[in-house]
């Protein structure tokens, strides 16, 4: 049983993921009375029609009047306005609707010709490109309406689309309520978390191509982005208003209040972890790249998971995470700016026990009001001058005190046998294994997950786990078993990594692909 409290934050996070879905689902041949029917209505009768299943989760009728009055403009009818909602969900529809204009805040000025957002395609941003000749444009390229895969996820030209466009999003929309179907009937053996990462995957998987505003001048925005960005930024503000106990009107419409804040991660040392020791011996070295790759992406999941973890947050509210980087939205609370502090030192320890120092993490952060989702990217560049003056005295909380060198932790500690020699994978400690090649604990841990790895389906995550076989070290007490199978264990992963494949049909642990 959940109280009170954590069920509203789950609605307002069910809500802004599904606030639109009405926009999607109007596209639908099916659909009854789509182009008549606002969207806010459609979005409703999509979770009236599965209320058992959200009942689960959520109060339903809650749910039902967030994403149907979701809107304050007045140019809607009364009973899609979120100031018209009962008293008991009034304050939480205005909170969504507020949450759904700030995501809209970065969207471009409306165009003075109407589209039909039937025959509408998502842009692609690289339309936009423009080089120094400004007469040399790109040919404007959309994307098709299908589920995402890598090989469907290249723009086409614009007028390639033109016969069979609606067809294909009807398909696409139909395909999206047989998979929804599914969830449904499993529903009952999942956790909120579980069920809801599905959800989210589900809208990424079906609502990546459909723009989620047709009237653009460039409509390059995609409805899961639109979608998820949503539920970050009410879940955000729901924890901001509820440490104060203040759901006021005057103060939930007050973007000028420094209500979020912005982390940005960053791993410094990747190409020379990757690729150092590779030339000492070529036996293995395929596999180690694999794993060093995927060691150090995996790496991100981890700290992103522990940051997330210590607000009552999930992964929506990653607003990025590539290459070694992420951004994560969280609410701007009396002690977060504390509670983010106290991790550099934490995590400096377990990357220099982990990596010697060859490979680091740093963390930015910056408060901003609701107003800067107009120009997000100078909040992200506010967050990036901060983590550069970080990079610069990388390690500097586990080196020095009181301004003066702690000595004892410039003696690295390597374990192996002297005797046997130097490792020839990295070449940086003692060899620990002599097989083909003589390497250190880390380089043959590495080699065998690089194994595994190349045959794996899912990748499982976990925090201090005990009975699960097959496990490799990643940071501190966290660990990852690389797998074929769907795995049923004591010990609960916190995070599985669905490979090359879109279908989380079995999975019972919060999940992605």
């Amino acid at each position: 049983v959940i109280g009170m409290e954590e069920k509203s934050l789950h609605s307002i996070q069910l809500a802004g993921l599904l606030h639109d879905i009405g926009r999607f689902i109007q596209h639908s041949s099916s659909t009854e009375n789509g182009g008549e029917s606002k969207h806010p209505n459609i979005s409703r009768d999509f979770i009236l029609c599965y209320k058992d299943v959200f009942s689960q989760y959520v109060d339903d009728s809650v749910l039902v009047e967030l994403v149907q009055r979701h809107h304050e403009n007045p140019l809607f009818p009364k009973e899609l306005l979120a100031q018209e909602a009962s008293p008991g969900n009034r304050q939480l529809c205005l909170l969504l609707s507020q949450a759904n204009s700030m995501s809209s805040l970065e969207h471009d000025e409306e165009d003075d010709s109407f589209r039909d957002y039937k025959d509408t395609p998502l842009s692609s941003i690289f339309a936009q490109l423009q080089l120094y000749d400004e007469k040399a444009r790109p040919v404007p390229k959309v994307y098709r309406p299908l589920p995402l895969k890598p090989k469907d996820a290249f723009p086409y030209e614009d007028k390639s689309l033109d016969k069979t466009y609606s067809k294909e999003l009807s398909v696409l929309v139909e395909n999206f309520k047989k998979d929804f179907s599914q969830l449904a009937d499993e529903s009952r053996e999942l956790q909120f978390e579980t069920f809801f990462s599905r959800l989210t995957a589900l809208l990424q998987k079906y609502t990546w191509p459909v723009p989620s505003n047709t009237q653009e001048k460039n409509h390059d925005i995609s409805l899961y982005d639109h979608l998820k960005t949503t539920s970050a930024i009410a879940a955000a503000l729901y924890l901001y208003h509820q440490e104060k106990d203040d759901f006021a009107d005057e103060s939930m419409c007050n973007l000028n209040e420094n209500k979020f804040r912005l982390v940005v991660g960053d791993l410094s040392g990747i190409q020379s972890f990757i690729f150092s020791g590779l030339a000492k011996t070529s036996k293995g070295a395929a596999k180690s790249l694999r794993a060093r790759s995927f060691i150090l992406s995996s790496i991100g999941e981890v700290v992103t998971y522990r940051i997330l973890k210590e607000f009552g947050l999930n992964k929506v509210n990653v607003l990025m995470s590539s290459g070694g980087n992420f951004h994560l939205l969280l609410p701007n609370l009396e002690d977060s700016e504390s509670r983010i502090n106290h991790l550099p030192k934490e995590l400096d320890a377990l990357m220099m026990e982990r990596f010697q120092g060859e490979v680091g993490l740093n963390l930015g952060q910056v408060e901003f009001n609701g107003f800067a989702f107009r120009r997000f990217d100078e909040v992200l560049s506010a967050a990036n001058q901060v983590l550069a003056s970080r990079k610069v005295k990388q390690f500097n909380q586990i080196l020095i005190e009181n301004k003066a060198w702690i000595e004892d932790q410039f003696h690295l500690e390597f374990k192996g046998d002297p005797e046997k020699g130097i490792c020839q994978g990295c070449g940086q400690a003692f060899t620990a294994i002599e097989e083909e090649v003589s390497l250190c604990r880390y380089c043959f841990s590495e080699r065998e997950f690089g194994k595994k790895l190349a045959q794996a389906k899912y990748l499982y995550f976990y925090e201090k786990p005990f009975a699960t076989k097959g496990k490799f070290h990643l940071l501190g007490d966290y660990w990852i078993v690389p797998t074929k199978d769907v795995l049923i264990e004591k010990d609960q992963p916190f995070f599985v990594l669905s490979l090359n494949e879109t279908n989380l049909q079995g999975l019972t642990y919060p999940c992605g692909f």
